[in-house]
């Protein structure tokens, strides 16, 4: 699963190796500021909202998969 509040830079792949080229990284760098920028009312951010996905027990899968 990928954490919105991680760097994509960092996020290292099978082999300890980065997971995304440089152009993805650009382009989700980009998109996570895009999804920041959002109104997530009482929830305040990305994040929030799917904790309070959790909380209501509609996100209970725990996926971490590497390409």
């Amino acid at each position: 699963m990928f954490h919105l509040e991680d760097d994509p830079a960092t996020i290292l792949g099978r082999g300890e190796s980065p997971l995304f080229s440089p152009s993805e990284i650009v382009m989700l760098r980009a998109r996570i500021a895009e999804l920041h920028a959002l109104d997530w009312g009482d929830h305040g951010c990305p994040i929030g909202y799917m904790l309070q996905l959790q909380r209501e027990g509609l996100l209970t899968e725990d996926h971490h998969e590497t390409r």
